[in-house]
């Protein structure tokens, strides 16, 4: 399924962008980033998708 759009911010003001995509079903999974580093990996968590209504 191809993806209707892509948006980046901040969802858990924790200082690093998020990402969250919405799908031509109104389906939006969010993607939560942390420990963003130029030294190591950072985490990301994916948030079960909730749907637009």
């Amino acid at each position: 399924m191809a993806i209707s759009s892509l948006v980046a911010a901040d969802m858990n003001a924790d200082g690093v962008a998020d990402l969250w995509a919405v799908f031509p079903d109104g389906s939006v999974p969010a993607y939560l980033i942390s420990n963003l580093s130029v030294s190591k990996p950072a985490k990301i968590r994916a948030i079960q998708p909730q749907q637009l209504g």
